[in-house]
C-alpha cells in the first residue's frame, strides 16, 4: 500500500529574511490536498507570486496535506484554511486524514471558506458538491492544464478568493496533449511539432548529425506540474554519452511513442526508448511499438521511497511498485526494469518550505542510458561486425549435461546459426550440423567440477578455451561495485585460492573459460554455479554471491570477447537467480551487475511463465518464447497441467496473499486426491488444511517425472515447426480439453491452432534475428497451450498476466467466502440484505492475485448466478454459451455474428 504522510509548512516573516521582528498574525490560510508530485510546481509559483508581491510573505500561510508526510500534520491548521484546493484523486487519503482525526475537513472549512475540487476522482461531481466543495471552472482549468504559468494562476486565484487584493488573474492557457521537451531555460520549454523541436535543439547547438538518437518518454504532467529534475538528468547523460535526446509525452502511451516517434514515411525518429511511461498499459499497446521497432527500456522513479530506503531492501520494489512499474510494463513489452529516481524530501532555501521531489540517481541513470546506447548499436552496426555470445546450459557440470527445458539445444543452436549465416553474421567455420556441433560442444565446451582436475586440463589441452590470468581479472573484479565485490571475496575467498575451473599458467593460476569461438559468436556453458556443495542448492542460492570463475565469466563478455549480444538459449539459467534484490535490482545486485549494458536476449519455454519473468526482471532479458515439444490426446496430461498451474500459483502467493495461498492449497489437496495421486505418494492429506509446503515439493518432483512420460515426442527444435502428423496430434490434443466444443467450433479451433503452430517456428527465428539488429519483439500470453492455445504462435516477449484467467477457482472459492460474510454481517447489523454493493478495485489488484470480491457479485453470485472456469475458459451461470477458447476463435465467432446481424436486418 501507499505510504501516506502530511507536513504542515508555515511560511512566515522568516521565510523573507525578517528574523529579527516579531512576525504578524497570518490573515490568509491557503491549504492544499494533493500528490507530493504537485509539490514542486506550487513551490515555483509561489516564489514567483513572492518575488511580484513581497509583503505576502507576511499575510499568507501555506498548508499541505500530502502522501509522504501525513503523519505529521495539524488538524487544526489545515481546517483553520479560508480556501482549500482539494485534488479528488486523493480521495482515500482525505477519508483517512478524517477518521485519524475524527473531522470531515472539507466540511469544517465550508464552515468559514471555500473548497475547490479539481482534477478527477472516484467519486462522482455530485459527491462533493453536496459536501459543499464548488466546481468552479476556472482552478478547474488551471488544474486541468498546470504548466508553470497556471500554477500561478492557480495560486492567484484561491488567493484572491481569501480576500488579497490586486492580483492580476491571468486566463487559463492551453497544455498540449502530445509533445516534445527540452530543458533550455529554467522551466524547459515543449513544442508541439517535430520541425520546432529540432530546430531549437540546432539553436542550441545540441544536434549531433549521424550519433545515435535516444528517445526519452514521460508523462506530460511531470512537466506541467515542474517536476522534471529526473528527466534533464537522464536527457543531460545522453548527451554526455555522445548521443541526441528526443524526450516526448503523452497519453495513451503507445499512441505518443507512434505519433512522435515516427516520421511522415514511418521510420522512427529514435534507435532506443527510454520510458518512464506505460503504467497504465494493456496489450493493445505491443503491436503499436513493433511500428515503431526499437527496443523500449523501462526506467522505474521509485514511488514514496528514498534512494538509501531503496538501496537497504531486499525487495527491491514493493509489491505495489512492482505491479505497476515492471509487470504492466511488460505487457506492453518494456525490457531491462531499471531504477533511475527516487523521492527525496529537501527544504527550499528561498522560502524554508519543505517538500517531496522526483530526484535522479546518477550510478542509475548512467547505467539505463549505456543499456540503452547498447541496443540502439545494434540497429546501426552491420551484422558481419556484431560480435555475439551465445550462453546454453551445462548443469550440472559434465559432458551429458548439455540441455534445457523441452529444447533440443545443439538442434537449436544449429538452426541459430545458419541463420545468422544467411543475415550476414560471421559466424566462422562453425559446424550447421547439430550432431557435429554437439560433438565439439563435448569435446571443447563444457564446464568440470572441481572434483576432475585431469579432465579440466584436457580439456585445456585441446587448445579451444580462453584463459584470464589474476591481473585481469583482478581489474575487472574492482570495477563492480565495492559491496558486491566484498561479498563475492567474502563467500568465496582470494580469487588465487579457487578451486573451480582454474589451471596453473606460466605466470601463475588462470580461470578457464570453455569458450569455441568462430568468427565473431561464441558459445560457451553458463559457468557453474558453484562447486563441491549440493547442486539443487547452489542452483538457486540467493544469499550466495557467484564464485570468481562465474564472475570472470560474465565479465571477459563484456571486457574481453566484447559482445554487443548474449543469446541465453533454452529454459532456465542461473545469472536470473543470483543473490540480490528481488526486482528493482542495484549495481550491488549480481544478476544487474553481471549482465550490465549487455542486451540479453533470452530463448525460453512458453510454459514456464513465472521464471521466465524472473530472467526478464533480475537478468533484464528479452525474452522470444518457443513451443513446448508435440503431445497427443488423452492421458492425465491436461489434469496434470491444471494441477501444475495451481501449484505455480500457490506458490506465487505464498509472499504477498498467505491467505489466497491457503486457498491454492486446499484446491491442490482436492486435485491430488481426485487425481490418485495423494493414493499413489501416500499422502496423508485427507483432512482440510492438512497439505503442507514440503508435500507440495514432493509433488513437484512426482509431476516432472509423469509429464515427461505423457510427452512422447522428445524435444522442440527452435525455429522449426512440427510435421504434420505431429501438428495434428498436438492439435487434438487441444481441441479435445473443451468438451463443450460443437462439432464446427472445434473444427473453427483446429483450424486456427494449425495456422498458430506453422507460424510458430518461421516467426522464433524472425524475432530473435529482430531482436539482434535492434528491433521490438511484440508481446503475447504466455502457458502451456492446452490451457491456453493463445500461447501460440510463439516468438514472443511474453508477459505474465492473462485476463481470460481471472478469476482462478481458487480465488474464486476465497471471493464467495468473503461476499457471502460481508453480506451475513450487514444483515447481522441492519436486518436485511443491501440493495445495492459497489466496489472500486484498481486496476493492478488482479495481477496481484486479489480476490475479485466486486466480480463475484457483479456477477450475481451468491444470488444463484455467476461466473465459473469450465475446461480452460470461463462459462456463465446465467443464460449464454461458453466463452469461446481462444481469441482467435473469438474473432471469428465476432465476424460471423456481425454477418448474421447484417442478414437479419435486411430480412
Amino acid at each position: 500500500m501507499t505510504r501516506f504522510a502530511s507536513l504542515v509548512l508555515v511560511l512566515a516573516a522568516a521565510a523573507v529574511g525578517l528574523l529579527a521582528q516579531e512576525p504578524a498574525d497570518p490573515q490568509v490560510r491557503i491549504g492544499f490536498v494533493y500528490s507530493d508530485g504537485n509539490l514542486p510546481g506550487t513551490l515555483a509559483a509561489y516564489k514567483a507570486i513572492l518575488e511580484e508581491r513581497p509583503e505576502l510573505a507576511e499575510q499568507v500561510t501555506l498548508t499541505f496535506l500530502t502522501e509522504s508526510m501525513f503523519d505529521n500534520v495539524d488538524a487544526e491548521e489545515i481546517a483553520a484554511s479560508d480556501v482549500v484546493v482539494l485534488d479528488t484523486m486523493n480521495q482515500q487519503m482525505l477519508e483517512r486524514f478524517n477518521v485519524e482525526h475524527d473531522i470531515d475537513l472539507v466540511d469544517t472549512v465550508r464552515q468559514r471558506g471555500q473548497v475547490y475540487a479539481v482534477g478527477e476522482g472516484l467519486l462522482p461531481r455530485e459527491q462533493y458538491v453536496s459536501q459543499g466543495a464548488l466546481y468552479d471552472e476556472t482552478p478547474r482549468a488551471f488544474w486541468a492544464e498546470s504548466g508553470f504559468n497556471n500554477q500561478v494562476g492557480l495560486l492567484k486565484f484561491v488567493l484572491a478568493q481569501a480576500g488579497v487584493a490586486g492580483l492580476t488573474i491571468p486566463d487559463p492557457e492551453p497544455s498540449l496533449s502530445f509533445g516534445y521537451y527540452y530543458p533550455d531555460d529554467e522551466n524547459g520549454q515543449v513544442f508541439g511539432t517535430w520541425d520546432a523541436f529540432t530546430a531549437r535543439r540546432q539553436q542550441l547547438g545540441k544536434a549531433r548529425p549521424g550519433a545515435p538518437r535516444v528517445a526519452v518518454g514521460f508523462y506530460k504532467s511531470s512537466y506541467y506540474t515542474g517536476e522534471t529534475a529526473l528527466i534533464d538528468a537522464v536527457i543531460a547523460e545522453v548527451e554526455r554519452q555522445g548521443a541526441e535526446a528526443v524526450p516526448f509525452f503523452g497519453y495513451p502511451d503507445a499512441v505518443a511513442a507512434e505519433r512522435m516517434l515516427l516520421d511522415e514515411d514511418g521510420q522512427s525518429r529514435a534507435d532506443v526508448v527510454l520510458s518512464l511511461l506505460f503504467r497504465f498499459a494493456g496489450p493493445e499497446a505491443s503491436p503499436i511499438l513493433e511500428g515503431v521497432d526499437v527496443p523500449v527500456i523501462n526506467l522505474i522513479s521509485l514511488y514514496g521511497r528514498t534512494e538509501q530506503e531503496w538501496r537497504a531492501s531486499a525487495t527491491g520494489l514493493s509489491m505495489f511498485e512492482g505491479t505497476f512499474q515492471v509487470a504492466v510494463p511488460e505487457v506492453a513489452g518494456l525490457v531491462a526494469p531499471t531504477v533511475v529516481g527516487s523521492q527525496e524530501r529537501v527544504t527550499d532555501p528561498d522560502t524554508g518550505l519543505s517538500v517531496v521531489v522526483r530526484t535522479p540517481i546518477p550510478d542509475r541513470v548512467r547505467m539505463a542510458v549505456q543499456r540503452g546506447l547498447r541496443y540502439a548499436a545494434l540497429g546501426s552496426k552491420a551484422n558481419r561486425d556484431k560480435r555475439v555470445a551465445i550462453v546454453f546450459y551445462n548443469y550440472p557440470a559434465g559432458k551429458a549435461n548439455i540441455g534445457a527445458s523441452y529444447l533440443n539445444v545443439a538442434e537449436s543452436l544449429a538452426v541459430i546459426l545458419r541463420r545468422l549465416a544467411e543475415e550476414g553474421y560471421d559466424v566462422g567455420d562453425s559446424p550447421m550440423d547439430g550432431d557435429e556441433l554437439l560433438d565439439e560442444l563435448l569435446a571443447k565446451s563444457t564446464n568440470v567440477g572441481s572434483y576432475a582436475p585431469g579432465e579440466l586440463q584436457a580439456l585445456v589441452s585441446r587448445g579451444s578455451t580462453v584463459q584470464i590470468g589474476m591481473s585481469d581479472y583482478n581489474r575487472w573484479l574492482d570495477a563492480f561495485s565495492p559491496t558486491l565485490r566484498q561479498k563475492v571475496l567474502d563467500d568465496w575467498g582470494p580469487p588465487e585460492s579457487s578451486q573451480l575451473m582454474m589451471v596453473q599458467g606460466d605466470a601463475g593460476p588462470n580461470f578457464v573459460i570453455p569458450a569455441l569461438e568462430y568468427g565473431n559468436i561464441a558459445l560457451l556453458p553458463q559457468p557453474a554455479r558453484g562447486a563441491g556443495e549440493d547442486l539443487e542448492q547452489l542452483y538457486h542460492a540467493n544469499d550466495l554471491a557467484p564464485p570468481h570463475q562465474y564472475m570472470a565469466t560474465y565479465a571477459w563478455l563484456r571486457d574481453g570477447f566484447r559482445a554487443d549480444a548474449v543469446i541465453h538459449v533454452g529454459t532456465h539459467g542461473t545469472l536470473e537467480w543470483l543473490d540480490g534484490k528481488d526486482i528493482g535490482l542495484s549495481a550491488d545486485d549480481a544478476s544487474d551487475a553481471l549482465i550490465a549494458d549487455l542486451p540479453d536476449i533470452y530463448i525460453y519455454n512458453v510454459d514456464v511463465v513465472g521464471e521466465g519473468l524472473v530472467a526478464r526482471r533480475r537478468g533484464m532479458a528479452t525474452l522470444v518464447d518457443h513451443m513446448v515439444p508435440p503431445f497427443k490426446k488423452g492421458g492425465l496430461y491436461p489434469e496434470l497441467s491444471l494441477l501444475s498451474e495451481t501449484i505455480s500459483d500457490y506458490g506465487e502467493r505464498q509472499a504477498d496473499n498467505p491467505e489466497l495461498a491457503l486457498a491454492y492449497a486446499e484446491r491442490i489437496r482436492t486435485q491430488l486426491i481426485e487425481l490418485g495421486i495423494a493414493q499413489d505418494l501416500s499422502l496423508e492429506i485427507d483432512e482440510p488444511n492438512s497439505l503442507t509446503e514440503e508435500t507440495v515439493h514432493e509433488v513437484e518432483e512426482h509431476l516432472l517425472l509423469l509429464r515427461g512420460q505423457n510427452i512422447p515426442y522428445g524435444l522442440h527444435t527452435f525455429g522449426v515447426t512440427p510435421d504434420k502428423e505431429m501438428r495434428d496430434s498436438t492439435i487434438d490434443a487441444i481441441v479435445s480439453i473443451d468438451r463443450s466444443l460443437l462439432p464446427n467450433t472445434a473444427q473453427i479451433l483446429a483450424d486456427d491452432m494449425e495456422a498458430r503452430i506453422v507460424e510458430s517456428g518461421p516467426r522464433e527465428l524472425d524475432s530473435l534475428v529482430r531482436a539482434l539488429r535492434g528491433g521490438f519483439v511484440g508481446t503475447g500470453g504466455g502457458g502451456e497451450p492446452l490451457r491456453n492455445p493463445d500461447a501460440y504462435p510463439t516468438g514472443r516477449n511474453f508477459f505474465g498476466i492473462d485476463p481470460d484467467k481471472v478469476p482462478k477457482p481458487a480465488s474464486w472459492d476465497l471471493g464467495v467466502t468473503l461476499a457471502q460474510q460481508m453480506l451475513a454481517d450487514h444483515v447481522e447489523q441492519n436486518g436485511k440484505y443491501p440493495e445495492k454493493v459497489s466496489f472500486v478495485i484498481w486496476g493492478d489488484e488482479a495481477p496481484r492475485g486479489r480476490p475479485r470480491v466486486a466480480d463475484l457479485l457483479s456477477a450475481g453470485h451468491p444470488s444463484g448466478l455467476g461466473c465459473a472456469r469450465q475446461g480452460r475458459g470461463r462459462r456463465c451461470d446465467s443464460p449464454g454459451t461458453a466463452e469461446p477458447t481462444t481469441r482467435g476463435h473469438r474473432d471469428r465467432q465476432r465476424r460471423r455474428g456481425h454477418v448474421q446481424q447484417r442478414h437479419a436486418s435486411d430480412g
